[in-house]
C-alpha cells in the first residue's frame, strides 16, 4: 500500500517465451468492493524480489533491473544491472535504492550502487571485501564489511567508519545517522 493509502500494488508472476515476467497490478483502495485493477505494468525478464515506495513512485527490485513507476502504472525509469547478479538491496533510503551487484554468482567482487527515484545512478563503488550486511535509512547507507563498518551518503561518499567489528553480523541504519551493530549476543550503537 502506498503512503497516501489509495493504491495497492500486487505482484503476479508469469512467463513469456521461456522467460519470467512479473506484472505489477494496482488497485484503487478508495473504491471499496472494486475488484478490477485500475492499472498494471510489466517488469520484463525479471523475478520481483521486493516492491516499495520512494517519493511517490513504486520501486520494484527484480533479479535483473530496478523499475520505477507512478501510481497510474506508467514506468518512469529503469536501472539495468547489465548482466551483474543482485546480491543485496535496500529500498529504505530517502529517495534512493541501494544495490549490491556482483560480477559473479559467488564471491565478493562487485559494485555498490545507489539509484535515485528517477532511475539515475547517484553513486557507484567497486567492492572487493565481503559485505555481511547493508542498511539504508534517510540520507545514509551503512555497509558492514568483515572487520569494519562504513557509513556512506546517498552518493557513496564516506560519512563515517569504524574498525574492529569482527563480531558483528548485521547492521541497522537509523534516521538520525547512528547505526546499530548486531551480533548473536548483543547490539551496540555506533554514533558517528
Amino acid at each position: 500500500v502506498m503512503d497516501d493509502c489509495t493504491p495497492l500494488a500486487a505482484v503476479t508472476l508469469g512467463q513469456e517465451d521461456g522467460v519470467f515476467v512479473s506484472n505489477v497490478v494496482l488497485y484503487d483502495l478508495t473504491k471499496p468492493g472494486e475488484a478490477e485493477p485500475v492499472a498494471d505494468y510489466d517488469v520484463a525478464n525479471g523475478l520481483v524480489a521486493a516492491i516499495g515506495e520512494q517519493e511517490g513512485k513504486l520501486v520494484t527490485v527484480s533479479d535483473t533491473r530496478l523499475t520505477l513507476a507512478d501510481s497510474k502504472g506508467e514506468i518512469t525509469g529503469t536501472y539495468s544491472y547489465d548482466g551483474a547478479y543482485l546480491r543485496e538491496y535496500d529500498i529504505s533510503g530517502a529517495g534512493y535504492t541501494a544495490l549490491l551487484l556482483n560480477r559473479y554468482q559467488s564471491g565478493s567482487v562487485g559494485r555498490l550502487v545507489t539509484v535515485s527515484a528517477d532511475g539515475e545512478e547517484l553513486g557507484s563503488l567497486d567492492v572487493r571485501d565481503e559485505v555481511l550486511s547493508m542498511s539504508a535509512c534517510g540520507r545514509y547507507l551503512a555497509v558492514l564489511y568483515y572487520g569494519s563498518l562504513v557509513v556512506y551518503n546517498e552518493n557513496l561518499e564516506v560519512y563515517a567508519s569504524l574498525k574492529g567489528t569482527e563480531n558483528a553480523r548485521g547492521t541497522l541504519m537509523r534516521q538520525d545517522g547512528s547505526v546499530l551493530l548486531l551480533s548473536s549476543e548483543s547490539a551496540e550503537l555506533f554514533l558517528p
